[in-house]
């Protein structure tokens, strides 16, 4: 389980992908990234989700000063014998390996359509390769 400061990122970067999430499509990747001086987003262009995806990492580990980060994508996942949408977080902190961790959610509204995160985070894999010094 991550310490204080990077479960607060964790739930600051949940609750930005829920509402950046569109109900009619993929959420691109993208980036939360802290120093010394703040939190910064980091938002690739690429011509593919996986190179986008590529391009956010990229981005992170060449970020000096970087203390914690969290990168994000839409995917999906098996929850409970169901194949679920999910928000993928990957966390990490200066000097660790990463973790990965997993946000079910669903679309709801006929009408007006928007996004319900179900439950908070779930970490699903530990020991990835670390992306920042």
């Amino acid at each position: 389980m991550p310490h204080e400061a990077l479960r607060r990122l964790l739930d600051d970067a949940a609750e930005v992908a829920v509402r950046l999430l569109d109900p009619r499509g993929p959420l691109l990747p993208f980036a939360m990234v802290e120093d010394a001086d703040g939190r910064a987003l980091a938002r690739p262009m690429a011509d593919t989700l996986e190179n986008m995806l590529a391009e956010v990492r990229g981005d992170v580990a060449g970020r000096a000063g970087a203390q914690r980060a969290v990168v994000i994508w839409d995917g999906e996942l098996e929850f409970s014998g169901r194949l679920r949408e999910t928000l993928h977080f990957e966390l990490h902190e200066a000097g660790s390996s990463g973790e990965l961790f997993a946000l079910p959610y669903r679309r709801v509204g006929l009408v007006r359509r928007r996004i319900r995160a179900e439950g908070r985070p779930v970490r699903i894999e530990g020991d990835r390769p670390p992306l920042i010094g």
